[in-house]
């Protein structure tokens, strides 16, 4: 399978992390990245629910997201998260800090798909923007194992 998001059982040193965070691990294709998912917010019943539905999502829309660190924004400055945006049968991975600037505790939930901005491939300065890509089929086959 090419596409994975996953919490798993271990437990970051909270001294370390400076909050309670366990970790994860998503695979975009030949891609993996271990995650600090925190758990300052969030359970991980949370986080799994928000992947789920942002998943879904990505059939029948042009963009979603998954957020893998949810942070309290009256102490942090952002959020974690994952841009997901339909490309024909492929999905496009962009991974993102959400600023705190940028939205309230008040658009955690269905609001933040608002919030996710128009693809773009460059930065101003014109350095490229890594991506991910994988077919949607992909997608579909982790959530019906799911």
């Amino acid at each position: 399978m090419a596409f994975s998001i996953c919490i798993t059982a271990e437990r970051f040193d909270e001294a370390a992390c400076e909050e309670p965070a366990v970790k994860g691990v998503i695979e975009i294709g030949t891609f993996t990245e271990e995650l600090l998912v925190s758990l300052a917010v969030w359970s991980p019943a949370d986080y799994v629910r928000q992947w789920e539905t942002g998943l879904k999502r990505i059939s029948s829309a042009d963009k979603s997201c998954l957020i893998t660190s949810m942070r309290d924004l009256a102490v942090s400055d952002f959020i974690n998260w994952w841009m997901l945006y339909r490309v024909g049968d492929d999905v496009v991975f962009q991974n993102q800090v959400l600023l705190a600037t940028e939205v309230e505790n008040s658009m955690i939930g269905d609001a933040i798909y608002g919030l996710i901005p128009v693809r773009e491939t460059h930065t101003d300065d014109g350095q490229k923007i890594s991506e991910w890509v994988v077919p949607l089929r992909d997608i579909d086959a982790f959530l019906s194992k799911r």
